[in-house]
């Protein structure tokens, strides 16, 4: 299933999360529905207490590129983004405490033919900064 071909996403040590696509891009249709699946891997060692990771996903096009890709402002195109943002507790040091994390999309039947780019940022609590960053691109396509 999506659980394992996540956890086999992770080629190192150093992976510390992964996004799972069925292609490079993420294409939608007016109108449907699109589930994004994500995995954050907590990277301290095998033993060492669960640690609290936050995640939020936001467009990376600023507001003038968004405007020229889409024809639309950051707040209507980051809304057909839903549950991309939360938190979750993960174990340390196991492939088997690697969560499959949903992301859904639902692109409006009046949404524009446009190309956008998502930036999901995740976070780890009692960290200073970004613990990683997956990037995604979706085309609004028919």
């Amino acid at each position: 299933g999506t659980r394992e071909e996540i956890i086999n996403r992770f080629q190192g040590e150093t992976d510390k999360s992964f996004i799972y696509l069925s292609g490079e891009n993420v294409e939608v249709n007016r109108g449907e529905d699109y589930g994004i699946v994500f995995g954050i891997i907590n990277t301290n060692a095998q033993g060492q207490e669960p640690t609290t990771f936050t995640y939020r996903t936001e467009l990376a096009d600023n507001e003038s590129e968004i405007r020229l890709l889409c024809g639309l402002d950051i707040q209507n195109v980051r809304s057909w983004v839903h549950f991309g943002d939360g938190s979750l507790v993960i174990e340390s040091g196991s492939d088997d405490a690697v969560p499959s994390i949903p992301i859904s999309i639902k692109v409006p039947e009046d949404a524009p033919l446009c190309t956008a780019h998502f930036k999901i940022t995740i976070e780890k609590m009692n960290m200073r900064g970004i613990y990683d960053a997956l990037n995604f691109t979706l085309n609004v396509t028919g």
